[in-house]
C-alpha cells in the first residue's frame, strides 16, 4: 500500500472515533477509544515498518 494512504488511517480513526462519540455518547464510548487507540498503534507501526 501507498504510506500516505497508510498515513490517512490515523485521521480517520480519529473521525470515527468523533463520531462514535456524538452518536452513543455512553458507555461505548471507552469501547470506541480503546479500539482507536490499538488501531492507530498498529497503523502506525504498519506504516514504520513498511
Amino acid at each position: 500500500m501507498n504510506p500516505m494512504l497508510r498515513a490517512l488511517l490515523i485521521p480517520v480513526a480519529v473521525l470515527a472515533l468523533a463520531l462514535a462519540y456524538l452518536i452513543s455518547g455512553r458507555a461505548g464510548l471507552i469501547l470506541g477509544v480503546t479500539a482507536a487507540v490499538l488501531a492507530g498503534v498498529a497503523a502506525l507501526l504498519v506504516a514504520i515498518g513498511a
